[in-house]
């Protein structure tokens, strides 16, 4: 109940056997398969050339991303309660088989949880433009005057803004005393800003804005716009509650795909198989006709790993134990009661091959 001894494997084989080798030690779970280093060795680095599965897997990382994400996005719709230390689900082989030669279903699933995921974060944004709207129009709701109105033949009218700090009686009798001919009025308030209309007859325009700027005035304009203030907010609100009907209704979609997250999850365990595969493949050393690889497996499966790679391919295999001074990878074997501290453990550090198991 400790740190797992280990063994060394090395192995050569015909490049033409490598896939169903790699394929068995997989299946096996035994073999951590680590690098080569070829460098000490001037005559074999001419020999040999590196598999380069480097596009292969980057297109792997990127579907594992992918699925990953959908069962993150389907987790919050799964109504199934899960334990703290419960393990992963089993799956039996032949149902296994079949989720992974009909793949295409799943990511059809996987699919469409992306186009429902893009519609859900385009009517939040267009959501939040019709709060933005409301906020906009909200302190002109007093103004009863249609928005596309700019004024008649001879009149003009300009809405807009002056800071708190100004005084609108100041700018009112100014107005009023410069120009006679023009309306001034408060529409609305707040601690910031007034709200402000004057209507005036065009050809005084130069001299209205001479005025208005003087109080920090800035001009407020609604385009494509129509109808009045009041109008369009309800018209706006009406947009707000299809708008949340809608997102209700592409919620209630993806609810309805949650009962394919299991299948979802056995296709993102194919992946960090064909992952781990195409890492170990990266870590091998190969030439027109031979490959080679080294790795580490724990020393109670090296007969069984033997056995199985010379009963069935033509190899030169040899199993050692580590030197007395050589690091090997950590493996625990702890007892059902102690295993689900493992995860604990692995979290910060794992002991040196040379310490011992804190977990127990």
């Amino acid at each position: 109940m400790a740190i797992v001894k280990m063994h060394k494997l090395s192995l050569i084989g015909l490049e033409s056997d490598k896939d169903q080798i790699l394929d068995s030690l997989m299946k096996m779970g035994t073999v951590e398969i680590i690098d080569i280093n070829t460098e000490e060795s001037e005559e074999l680095s001419q020999l040999i050339q590196k598999d380069d599965e480097d596009k292969h897997l980057d297109e792997i990382e990127s579907n594992l991303s992918r699925v990953k994400s959908a069962i993150s996005y389907l987790s919050k719709y799964n109504t199934r309660k899960k334990g703290l230390f419960e393990p992963k689900r089993p799956v039996k082989e032949n149902k296994y088989n079949e989720i992974i030669n009909n793949q295409k279903e799943v990511w059809d699933v996987i699919n469409n949880i992306s186009k429902f995921d893009e519609k859900l974060n385009f009517l939040k944004v267009e959501e939040n433009g019709y709060q933005n709207s409301i906020m906009t129009l909200m302190p002109w709701k007093n103004l009863n005057i249609p928005l596309e109105v700019e004024g008649t033949k001879s009149s003009s009218l300009l809405l807009g803004v002056i800071p708190a700090i100004a005084d609108p009686k100041k700018l009112e009798e100014h107005l009023t005393g410069d120009i006679p001919e023009s309306y001034f009025e408060i529409i609305n308030s707040d601690k910031d800003q007034y709200y402000i209309m004057v209507m005036y007859y065009k050809n005084l325009e130069e001299k209205v804005f001479q005025v208005v700027k003087q109080y920090g005035f800035n001009r407020v304009s609604f385009k494509d716009m129509e109808g009045t203030v009041s109008e369009n907010i309800n018209s706006i609100q009406k947009r707000i509650e299809e708008n949340a009907r809608e997102r209700e209704a592409t919620k209630s979609n993806i609810a309805a795909l949650a009962g394919k997250k299991d299948d979802i999850e056995v296709v993102y365990d194919y992946l960090q198989i064909q992952r781990d595969n195409a890492i170990a493949v990266n870590r091998l050393v190969s030439t027109d006709r031979v490959f080679m690889l080294e790795g580490w497996l724990p020393h109670y499966m090296s007969k069984k790993v033997s056995e199985k790679i010379n009963s069935n391919w033509d190899v030169v295999l040899n199993i050692e134990e580590p030197s007395k001074d050589e690091e090997f990878p950590i493996l625990l074997k702890n007892s059902s009661l102690v295993q689900p501290f493992e995860m604990i453990t692995q979290m910060y550090s794992l002991p040196s091959s040379k310490g011992i198991d804190p977990n127990t």
